[in-house]
């Protein structure tokens, strides 16, 4: 029993923080690309589908890009971009996942939440 609690909370555990990490490491490796060039803007990968209540509409994460000029935001649909989905592990939706050079990366289900942290770091 003990151990199934134990696969239960470390298996998601895991794909965060190797999410998180390949995520980082791109991002490491864009400023080494380009260390002489402007500094990189956060980049905000939003995960949704078209069933999804709680997910945003193309609007409203177009709203999010105009409301944060200085990050690049991009929105995948998990059912027509299955191999993007795979690639960052996203197992529920709304997933938004943000990475920043001088906030690291962070993962969130909820676009206030984001917001917020755009916003104020919080």
């Amino acid at each position: 029993m003990l151990r199934k609690l134990a696969d239960k909370l470390l298996v998601p555990t895991l794909t965060i923080l190797i999410v998180a990490a390949a995520i980082w490491g791109l991002l490491k490796l864009s400023q080494k690309v380009g260390e002489n060039l402007e500094p990189i803007k956060p980049r905000v990968l939003v995960f949704g589908a078209e069933w999804c209540h709680y997910c945003p509409r193309p609007e409203a994460v177009q709203k999010l890009a105009d409301d944060f000029p200085n990050a690049q935001v991009e929105y995948y649909d998990v059912d027509k971009d299955k191999a993007k989905a795979r690639t960052y592990h996203i197992k529920k939706v709304p997933t938004f996942i943000v990475c920043s050079e001088t906030k690291g990366c962070k993962i969130f289900h909820s676009m206030p939440a984001l917001r917020a942290w755009l916003t104020n770091g919080e």
